[in-house]
């Protein structure tokens, strides 16, 4: 093929046809992901014996499936991302439980997908548009009932915060939604083309206004992880995209701790008072008993045979509604534990091996450095949120749209899609 057909063909890419732009496939990923914070809202909705939630990844992916196949390229981490998927599935003969297992199979179909369907920049923009319009529409009505004050999820007995969950299941569920949207802004910073000056004043508005509405969710359900995810994002992110952005965001961030400073206090009470306090017992409380449970957990892996450490004990055998039983014991709130006592030093070990080589293939590839440094931003804020609680590894919603992510990056010619436009 000539050099002159190649510049052909990459320029019909980027101009984009119907075909190119509305097939099938594309346009079933772009709802599918577009639905998802719809989907992790409270909706009492059952289809037989999956919730309606449940019914929407599992056949949403099975299409997927079916629609991806035969454009997948697999290179190597594709075989490695297979093989651990295989993994998984082997542990299902020595005790894993079925559904839980397929919940964390779920999320890598939207990897293959996005790598196997997304093949310009326009296909990029389009997908984040088609998700912004949900987010956004979400995140105005969820900040609506938390302002009526109407959805409150829990109160902190020992200091009577109240934790919102607006019009999610779980104020988790809520929190991380809000966090997404920042993932997807700062993606479509990136690859957003020009529009009508006018216009585009009053878009440019609507999203920065979206970003506090979303801020102000984040802060009313009062999760820590959340919180700390969403600065970790944006401090990476602001460094590599305008260091005159992130002055302002760090000097806002410190004017808001000092004013705010009896608030922040509040929301983080049990990590100030095990900073105070000389006592084992209160320290281990630190982080709503994390640390507790983190040295009871390892406590019970280290008394497991060889075979268990190595192979683990099965998915869905972590917890049993906080009883401590041999074989079932609290959940870890640490998705990396959860891998560990779940899959073994085996399943770790590779899950590890995965998120490593993602961050070296985002940093060697020959792009823009706004689009590494939004990719390392979101792989280093993740990886910190699996760290401290139950979050884009077990939460099937949230390992979804972490993978989609994640599959830009795999996409085809993508050095030269994620160029600085």
């Amino acid at each position: 093929m000539t050099q002159g057909s190649r510049s052909d063909r990459h320029l019909l890419t980027h101009t984009g046809t119907s075909t190119s732009y509305f097939t099938i496939g594309f346009f079933v990923l772009s709802i599918y992901l577009s639905l998802r914070p719809v989907f992790a809202m409270d909706l009492d909705l059952h289809l037989g014996i999956f919730t309606f939630k449940e019914a929407f990844a599992l056949f949403g992916s099975f299409f997927l499936v079916l629609l991806a196949i035969g454009k997948i390229k697999f290179g190597p981490f594709h075989l490695l991302v297979f093989f651990f998927v295989l993994y998984y599935i082997l542990t299902l003969f020595y005790g894993g439980h079925l559904r839980e297992t397929a919940r964390q199979i779920l999320p890598f179909v939207c990897f293959f997908a996005t790598a196997a369907m997304l093949t310009s920049r326009d296909h990029i923009r389009i997908i984040i548009l088609f998700m912004l319009i949900t987010y956004v529409s979400v995140i105005w009505l969820n900040a609506y009932y938390i302002y009526k004050g109407v959805t409150v999820g829990m109160v902190i007995y020992w200091t009577g915060l109240e934790r919102y969950k607006g019009l999610f299941e779980s104020i988790h569920a809520m929190a991380h939604t809000m966090l997404v949207y920042s993932f997807l802004l700062a993606l479509y910073l990136l690859v957003r083309k020009p529009a009508i000056r006018a216009f585009s004043h009053v878009y440019r508005l609507l999203l920065i206004l979206s970003l506090l509405s979303s801020m102000y969710c984040i802060y009313k359900s009062a999760t820590r992880t959340a919180i700390l995810g969403f600065l970790i994002f944006w401090i990476i992110f602001l460094f590599g995209y305008s260091k005159k952005l992130l002055f302002l965001f760090c000097t806002l961030l410190i004017l808001i701790s000092v004013i705010q400073y009896g608030a922040v206090r509040t929301i983080f009470w049990d990590v100030f008072r095990a900073a105070e306090s000389r006592s084992e017992k209160i320290k281990d409380m630190a982080g709503g008993g994390r640390i507790h449970l983190w040295k009871t957990n390892l406590a019970f892996f280290s008394r497991l045979g060889l075979a268990s450490k190595i192979a683990g004990i099965g998915l869905g055998n972590e917890g049993s509604r906080g009883t401590s039983v041999y074989g079932r014991i609290p959940e870890s709130h640490n998705d990396l534990l959860t891998l560990l006592i779940g899959l073994g030093v085996t399943g770790l070990g590779i899950y590890l091996m995965m998120m490593c080589i993602l961050f070296l293939h985002i940093v060697r590839l020959r792009m823009a450095p706004q689009f590494k440094y939004f990719g390392v931003a979101v792989l280093t804020s993740v990886l910190f949120m699996n760290f401290v609680s139950n979050s884009y590894i077990t939460r099937v919603e949230l390992a979804q749209l972490f993978w989609f992510l994640m599959g830009i990056y795999y996409i085809k010619d993508v050095s030269s899609v994620l160029q600085k436009a």
